[in-house]
Protein backbone atom coordinates (compact mmCIF):
# COMPACT_ATOMS: atom_id res chain seq x y z
CA UNK A 1 0.00 0.00 0.00
CA UNK A 2 1.45 3.49 -0.90
CA UNK A 3 0.48 6.41 1.15
CA UNK A 4 -0.63 9.98 0.09
CA UNK A 5 3.09 11.23 0.31
CA UNK A 6 4.88 8.40 -1.81
CA UNK A 7 6.35 6.25 1.10
CA UNK A 8 5.05 3.15 0.54
CA UNK A 9 2.96 1.70 4.18
CA UNK A 10 5.15 -1.58 5.25
CA UNK A 11 4.47 -2.28 9.26
CA UNK A 12 5.63 -5.28 10.90
CA UNK A 13 8.73 -6.89 11.61
CA UNK A 14 11.34 -8.45 9.27
CA UNK A 15 13.66 -11.41 11.23
CA UNK A 16 17.08 -11.43 9.29
CA UNK A 17 19.75 -14.25 9.20
CA UNK A 18 23.20 -11.88 9.25
CA UNK A 19 26.30 -13.42 8.16
CA UNK A 20 29.56 -12.28 9.80
CA UNK A 21 31.66 -8.75 8.13
CA UNK A 22 27.85 -7.46 7.50
CA UNK A 23 26.72 -4.63 9.86
CA UNK A 24 23.74 -4.56 11.24
CA UNK A 25 23.14 -0.69 10.13
CA UNK A 26 23.62 -2.04 6.63
CA UNK A 27 21.13 -4.96 6.48
CA UNK A 28 18.66 -2.10 8.00
CA UNK A 29 20.06 0.63 5.33
CA UNK A 30 19.24 -2.77 2.90
CA UNK A 31 15.59 -3.24 3.76
CA UNK A 32 14.79 0.29 3.90
CA UNK A 33 15.77 0.58 0.30
CA UNK A 34 14.18 -2.20 -1.34
CA UNK A 35 10.61 -1.10 0.99
CA UNK A 36 11.11 2.29 0.08
CA UNK A 37 10.12 3.21 3.35
CA UNK A 38 11.83 5.66 5.85
CA UNK A 39 11.21 4.26 9.16
CA UNK A 40 13.02 0.94 9.99
CA UNK A 41 15.23 0.01 12.84
CA UNK A 42 17.03 -2.85 14.35
CA UNK A 43 16.10 -4.27 18.58
CA UNK A 44 19.75 -5.09 19.29
CA UNK A 45 23.05 -4.68 17.82
CA UNK A 46 25.03 -7.32 16.19
CA UNK A 47 28.42 -6.89 16.25
CA UNK A 48 29.90 -7.52 13.23
CA UNK A 49 31.92 -10.36 13.48
CA UNK A 50 28.90 -11.88 15.10
CA UNK A 51 25.71 -13.57 12.86
CA UNK A 52 22.33 -14.87 13.24
CA UNK A 53 19.06 -13.07 14.17
CA UNK A 54 18.44 -10.16 13.69
CA UNK A 55 15.22 -8.42 14.17
CA UNK A 56 13.99 -4.74 11.86
CA UNK A 57 11.13 -3.25 12.66
CA UNK A 58 9.14 -1.52 9.78
CA UNK A 59 7.02 1.20 9.77
CA UNK A 60 4.68 1.97 12.78
CA UNK A 61 6.30 -1.28 14.49
CA UNK A 62 9.58 0.89 15.15
CA UNK A 63 7.46 2.10 18.20
CA UNK A 64 7.42 -1.24 19.55
CA UNK A 65 11.52 -1.77 19.24
CA UNK A 66 11.72 -1.57 23.27
CA UNK A 67 9.66 -4.76 23.92
CA UNK A 68 11.99 -6.65 21.91
CA UNK A 69 15.12 -5.01 22.50
CA UNK A 70 14.24 -5.80 26.39
CA UNK A 71 13.75 -9.55 25.34
CA UNK A 72 15.86 -12.54 26.67
CA UNK A 73 18.14 -13.68 23.45
CA UNK A 74 20.18 -16.71 22.59
CA UNK A 75 23.53 -17.35 21.27
CA UNK A 76 25.79 -20.28 20.61
CA UNK A 77 29.46 -19.24 20.31
CA UNK A 78 33.21 -20.45 20.49
CA UNK A 79 35.72 -19.58 23.02
CA UNK A 80 39.58 -20.15 22.30
CA UNK A 81 41.93 -20.62 24.72
CA UNK A 82 45.30 -19.46 24.91
CA UNK A 83 45.05 -15.37 23.52
CA UNK A 84 43.00 -12.33 24.85
CA UNK A 85 42.69 -10.07 22.38
CA UNK A 86 41.69 -5.99 21.98
CA UNK A 87 38.13 -6.36 20.89
CA UNK A 88 37.71 -9.60 23.10
CA UNK A 89 36.75 -11.74 19.41
CA UNK A 90 38.91 -13.00 16.81
CA UNK A 91 39.32 -10.11 15.03
CA UNK A 92 41.23 -8.51 17.33
CA UNK A 93 45.25 -7.96 18.00
CA UNK A 94 46.21 -10.36 20.83
CA UNK A 95 47.10 -8.43 23.93
CA UNK A 96 47.61 -11.78 26.33
CA UNK A 97 48.79 -15.18 25.68
CA UNK A 98 49.42 -18.44 27.65
CA UNK A 99 49.87 -21.68 26.99
CA UNK A 100 47.60 -23.50 29.32
CA UNK A 101 44.78 -25.56 27.99
CA UNK A 102 42.29 -25.80 30.35
CA UNK A 103 40.65 -29.77 31.07
CA UNK A 104 36.77 -29.95 30.27
CA UNK A 105 36.46 -30.71 34.24
CA UNK A 106 37.95 -27.16 34.87
CA UNK A 107 35.44 -25.74 31.99
CA UNK A 108 32.40 -27.15 33.72
CA UNK A 109 33.19 -26.02 37.20
CA UNK A 110 34.01 -22.31 36.05
CA UNK A 111 30.89 -22.27 34.03
CA UNK A 112 28.95 -21.88 37.46
CA UNK A 113 30.36 -18.96 38.14
CA UNK A 114 29.02 -17.30 35.49
CA UNK A 115 24.72 -17.68 35.43
CA UNK A 116 22.27 -15.97 37.82
CA UNK A 117 22.75 -12.27 38.54
CA UNK A 118 26.32 -10.68 37.65
CA UNK A 119 28.33 -7.42 36.78
CA UNK A 120 30.08 -7.44 33.69
CA UNK A 121 32.37 -4.73 32.09
CA UNK A 122 31.76 -4.17 28.83
CA UNK A 123 34.06 -4.58 26.20
CA UNK A 124 36.37 -1.62 25.12
CA UNK A 125 35.24 -2.10 21.45
CA UNK A 126 31.68 -1.89 22.09
CA UNK A 127 28.98 0.89 21.53
CA UNK A 128 28.95 2.15 25.13
CA UNK A 129 28.95 6.07 25.09
CA UNK A 130 31.55 7.61 26.96
CA UNK A 131 30.89 11.19 27.44
CA UNK A 132 28.69 11.40 24.29
CA UNK A 133 31.31 9.44 22.16
CA UNK A 134 31.36 5.43 21.53
CA UNK A 135 33.79 3.33 23.30
CA UNK A 136 35.05 1.65 20.26
CA UNK A 137 35.61 4.67 18.64
CA UNK A 138 38.00 5.80 21.59
CA UNK A 139 39.31 2.79 21.50
CA UNK A 140 40.93 3.15 17.85
CA UNK A 141 42.06 6.40 18.67
CA UNK A 142 44.15 4.63 21.39
CA UNK A 143 42.60 6.35 24.83
CA UNK A 144 42.13 5.22 26.96
CA UNK A 145 38.58 3.37 28.05
CA UNK A 146 37.22 2.90 31.26
CA UNK A 147 33.67 1.16 31.29
CA UNK A 148 31.66 0.58 34.36
CA UNK A 149 30.13 -2.56 35.28
CA UNK A 150 26.52 -3.24 33.79
CA UNK A 151 23.92 -5.68 35.27
CA UNK A 152 22.89 -8.67 33.43
CA UNK A 153 21.51 -12.26 34.00
CA UNK A 154 22.40 -14.91 32.54
CA UNK A 155 19.68 -17.69 32.91
CA UNK A 156 21.66 -20.66 30.98
CA UNK A 157 24.85 -21.40 30.05
CA UNK A 158 25.91 -24.80 28.49
CA UNK A 159 29.35 -26.19 27.21
CA UNK A 160 27.99 -27.78 24.30
CA UNK A 161 31.70 -29.20 22.11
CA UNK A 162 34.99 -28.95 23.04
CA UNK A 163 37.92 -29.83 21.22
CA UNK A 164 41.54 -29.71 21.20
CA UNK A 165 41.66 -25.49 22.92
CA UNK A 166 38.10 -24.74 21.55
CA UNK A 167 35.30 -24.97 23.42
CA UNK A 168 31.41 -24.31 22.31
CA UNK A 169 28.74 -23.28 24.25
CA UNK A 170 25.17 -21.78 24.61
CA UNK A 171 24.09 -18.91 26.90
CA UNK A 172 20.24 -17.61 27.18
CA UNK A 173 20.76 -14.23 28.35
CA UNK A 174 19.13 -11.11 29.55
CA UNK A 175 19.50 -7.58 27.21
CA UNK A 176 23.02 -5.99 27.71
CA UNK A 177 25.16 -9.28 28.20
CA UNK A 178 28.50 -8.89 26.00
CA UNK A 179 29.13 -12.70 24.65
CA UNK A 180 32.71 -11.54 23.77
CA UNK A 181 33.22 -10.34 27.36
CA UNK A 182 32.14 -13.75 28.82
CA UNK A 183 34.54 -15.37 26.79
CA UNK A 184 37.01 -13.24 28.03
CA UNK A 185 36.33 -13.52 32.09
CA UNK A 186 35.62 -17.49 31.53
CA UNK A 187 39.54 -16.84 29.82
CA UNK A 188 40.53 -15.22 33.18
CA UNK A 189 38.77 -17.21 35.42
CA UNK A 190 40.42 -20.55 34.26
CA UNK A 191 44.07 -18.56 33.95
CA UNK A 192 44.46 -19.49 30.86
CA UNK A 193 42.72 -16.34 28.54
CA UNK A 194 40.42 -16.65 25.94
CA UNK A 195 38.08 -14.40 23.38
CA UNK A 196 35.11 -15.26 21.23
CA UNK A 197 34.41 -16.62 17.87
CA UNK A 198 31.80 -17.41 15.54
CA UNK A 199 29.37 -15.63 17.99
CA UNK A 200 25.49 -16.58 16.77
CA UNK A 201 22.37 -15.16 17.96
CA UNK A 202 19.48 -18.41 17.66
CA UNK A 203 16.39 -16.60 19.27
CA UNK A 204 15.87 -12.74 20.33
CA UNK A 205 12.51 -12.74 22.78
CA UNK A 206 9.22 -14.79 20.81
CA UNK A 207 11.46 -14.78 17.17
CA UNK A 208 14.04 -17.00 16.51
CA UNK A 209 16.54 -18.22 13.02
CA UNK A 210 13.12 -20.40 11.62
CA UNK A 211 11.72 -17.02 10.90
CA UNK A 212 14.77 -15.47 9.36
CA UNK A 213 15.41 -15.10 6.26
CA UNK A 214 19.50 -14.78 5.11
CA UNK A 215 20.58 -11.14 3.90
CA UNK A 216 21.74 -12.75 1.16
CA UNK A 217 18.65 -13.84 -0.33
CA UNK A 218 17.01 -10.25 0.56
CA UNK A 219 19.24 -8.22 -1.80
CA UNK A 220 17.60 -10.98 -4.43
CA UNK A 221 13.89 -10.57 -4.15
CA UNK A 222 11.22 -8.03 -4.78
CA UNK A 223 9.89 -5.99 -1.63
CA UNK A 224 6.44 -7.64 -2.68
CA UNK A 225 8.04 -11.03 -2.25
CA UNK A 226 9.93 -10.00 0.82
CA UNK A 227 6.68 -8.61 2.42
CA UNK A 228 5.58 -12.15 2.60
CA UNK A 229 8.04 -12.41 5.34
CA UNK A 230 6.91 -9.63 7.68
CA UNK A 231 5.37 -10.46 11.34
CA UNK A 232 2.67 -9.08 12.29
CA UNK A 233 3.97 -5.95 14.99
CA UNK A 234 1.24 -7.96 17.49
CA UNK A 235 3.47 -11.50 17.51
CA UNK A 236 6.31 -8.44 19.30
CA UNK A 237 3.44 -7.50 22.22
CA UNK A 238 2.00 -10.85 23.07
CA UNK A 239 3.23 -10.97 26.17
CA UNK A 240 1.65 -8.17 27.49
CA UNK A 241 -2.08 -7.36 28.38
CA UNK A 242 -3.77 -6.53 25.43
CA UNK A 243 -7.30 -3.95 25.35
CA UNK A 244 -9.88 -4.99 22.87
CA UNK A 245 -11.29 -1.57 21.60
CA UNK A 246 -14.63 -0.86 19.94
CA UNK A 247 -14.72 1.51 17.03
CA UNK A 248 -15.59 4.23 19.41
CA UNK A 249 -12.85 3.67 21.48
CA UNK A 250 -10.59 3.43 18.29
CA UNK A 251 -11.19 7.24 17.34
CA UNK A 252 -10.58 8.03 20.77
CA UNK A 253 -7.21 6.41 21.09
CA UNK A 254 -5.84 7.48 17.60
CA UNK A 255 -6.64 10.86 18.92
CA UNK A 256 -4.33 10.27 22.26
CA UNK A 257 -7.62 10.51 24.27
CA UNK A 258 -7.47 7.30 27.15
CA UNK A 259 -10.49 4.92 27.22
CA UNK A 260 -12.56 3.56 29.90
CA UNK A 261 -11.90 -0.09 30.59
CA UNK A 262 -13.64 -3.32 32.10
CA UNK A 263 -10.52 -4.29 33.29
CA UNK A 264 -9.45 -2.18 36.72
CA UNK A 265 -5.92 -3.90 37.09
CA UNK A 266 -2.66 -1.73 36.82
CA UNK A 267 -0.42 -2.79 34.23
CA UNK A 268 2.83 -0.48 33.14
CA UNK A 269 2.70 -1.73 29.79
CA UNK A 270 -0.58 -2.66 27.79
CA UNK A 271 -1.54 -2.18 24.29
CA UNK A 272 -4.86 -1.41 22.71
CA UNK A 273 -5.99 -3.09 19.30
CA UNK A 274 -9.01 -2.96 16.83
CA UNK A 275 -9.84 -5.80 14.48
CA UNK A 276 -6.46 -7.53 15.96
CA UNK A 277 -4.06 -4.86 14.65
CA UNK A 278 -2.26 -3.07 17.27
CA UNK A 279 -3.35 0.80 17.60
CA UNK A 280 -1.88 2.43 20.87
CA UNK A 281 0.88 1.39 23.72
CA UNK A 282 -0.09 2.31 27.14
CA UNK A 283 -0.90 1.50 30.59
CA UNK A 284 -3.96 0.61 32.30
CA UNK A 285 -4.86 2.26 35.49
CA UNK A 286 -7.89 3.27 37.83
CA UNK A 287 -10.42 1.62 34.91
CA UNK A 288 -8.51 3.63 32.04
CA UNK A 289 -6.60 2.63 28.92
CA UNK A 290 -3.89 5.55 28.90
CA UNK A 291 -1.92 5.69 25.36
CA UNK A 292 1.51 7.14 25.59
CA UNK A 293 1.81 6.06 21.16
CA UNK A 294 -0.46 5.65 18.71
CA UNK A 295 0.29 3.18 16.00
CA UNK A 296 -1.37 3.93 13.22
CA UNK A 297 -1.16 0.85 11.39
CA UNK A 298 -5.28 0.22 10.62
Amino acid sequence: MQSTSGERRVHGWLVVDKPRGISSYKVVATIKHLFKIRKAGHAGTLDLEASGLLAVALGEATKTISFQTDSTKEYTFKVVWGAQTDTDDSSGLKIHVNKKVPKEIEILKVLELFKGNLEQIPPIYSAKKINGERAYKLARKKIDVNLSEKKIHVFKLDLIEYKKNIAEFFIRCSKGTYVRAMARDMGKALGCFGHADDIRRISSGVLNLKDAIKFEKIKELSSYDLSKSIIPTRKILEHLIEIKCSENQYFRLTHGSPIKIANTLEYDDAWASYLDVPIALGKTESGFFTPRKVLKIV
